[in-house]
Parts: structure tokens; sequence; C-alpha cells
């Protein structure tokens, strides 16, 4: 369901935007959409969206899926670059970022999780978590192409911690299970979550 638009019109087809998740660069937006009159529960479509304040016009992108159904983004950044997750496969979902072209970024375990970014930096340093077992949840870091759990708060053998904003400055906030079982909030910085 691939769909552009330079104004509102039928020449891309009608569609409801169910989701909104983010803005960043001046009036842009990014988030998910279906066609109106879905087949079957069709596939949603995840796009960038952009206003321009000079013009009633607007333009809306599809991002693609990393070959699975279903596809949401949930962030960008000044640069553009928009991040999300794509679906794989039935049961799993990966991180993906957008700058043109979507990549997956991976996974810490073997790849069967579900993986979602929460939050994308000006530095393109981008912070989210991976499922991959029944009550594990992993606060992660994609930075330079590299991968990182960011530990917990608490037991590092069934670790519950979810990652939520990254400052231009390398600063991660999020939440994590302590020792003791409730969530607390957390900073991670220069290696360290406290």
């Amino acid at each position: 369901m691939a769909f552009a638009s330079v104004r509102p019109s039928t020449r891309a087809g009608r569609c409801r935007v169910h989701r909104l998740w983010a803005c960043g660069i001046a009036a842009s937006a990014v988030g998910c959409a279906q066609p109106l009159q879905p087949r079957d529960g069709g596939p949603t479509a995840t796009f960038q969206w952009a206003d321009w304040a000079d013009s009633s016009e607007y333009e809306i992108v599809d991002l693609g899926t990393l070959g699975g159904a279903k596809s949401a983004a949930t962030g960008i950044n000044n640069q553009g670059h928009v991040i999300g997750w794509s679906a794989v496969g039935p049961d799993f979902s990966h991180a993906f970022v957008w700058d043109g072209a979507m990549r997956d970024l991976g996974t810490v375990g073997d790849g069967r999780a579900e993986v979602v970014p929460n939050a994308i930096n000006a530095r393109g340093q981008i912070v989210g978590y991976e499922s991959d077992f029944p009550n594990i949840l992993r606060a992660v870091m994609w930075d330079s192409g590299v991968l990182r759990d960011l530990g917990t708060l608490g037991d590092q053998e069934l670790p519950v911690a979810i990652a939520s904003a990254v400052s231009d400055a390398g600063q991660v906030v999020g939440a994590s299970q302590t020792a003791g079982g409730p969530l607390h909030a957390f900073l991670w910085r220069d290696g360290a979550m406290t």
C-alpha cells in the first residue's frame, strides 16, 4: 500500500491516520495509517508526513516494511531520520531507521524478539526496548550501528527495563525494575545506570 501525495486528493487514496507519535523537524510528524476501507483488516502503512508552513501542501511517504504486513513509525529527529518497528514474522518485530531507505537495526538475541525504538536524538542514537521472552524487557541503545543492552537496576537474569528518551549528549532515561521488584526511573550515562 504505497502512497504519496502532494496535496489532499483521491489520487493517492484516502486513509485514516490512527496514530501520530512524534514531531521532529519543523511541522513534520510520523505515525501509521490504514485505508478507510481496509481489506480483511489490511496492512497498516508507516509514514512520514510533512506540512510546509508557506502553503497548504503536504506529503505522505509510505516508508514500507521489513517484509511483514505491518510497520509503525515512533519517532523522528531534526535530520529527518525516522525510527519505528516493522513485523518480520507472525510473532516478531524489529526496529528500523529510515533515512531514505528502511534499515533493520537487529536484535540483542537471536532475532526472535519484539524490538521497539522509542526515541532518536540529533546524533542518530536510538533507544527503546527488546522483549524476547515473557517478562524480559531489555533497555537498548543503537549507536553507530552497534546495539547495546543498557542493563537494569535489578535482576540481570530476568531484566525489566525500558529506555524512553535520549538527549543529544547520549544520556538515556527510562524505567527499570529494581532488585526489590518495583519500577524506578533511571538515568544511564557514561556506561552506567543509576
